[in-house]
């Protein structure tokens, strides 16, 4: 089964937990499958979190208003 990227409403791929657009797929530095969409993160303490709470993270909400570029400080 082909899962579907976890996009933002352009069509961007996005981290689910800091909302950073992830320009090259290969240079995420994780993927998690839930509930048929592949997510993929911009740093190592994303994953984490994540995988502690995908439905908290899996719908959006919990990102910022605006969305990131993949520069950011944490």
């Amino acid at each position: 089964m082909q899962l579907a990227d976890y996009t933002n409403d352009k069509g961007e791929i996005v981290c689910p937990v800091m909302g950073t657009i992830i320009k090259d797929k290969s240079k995420a530095v994780g993927t998690y499958d839930f509930e048929g969409k592949r997510y993929y993160f911009c740093c190592g303490g994303c994953p984490e979190l994540f995988e502690a709470d995908p439905a908290k993270y899996s719908d959006g909400k919990a990102l910022e208003p605006e969305t990131k570029t993949d520069e950011h400080d944490h």
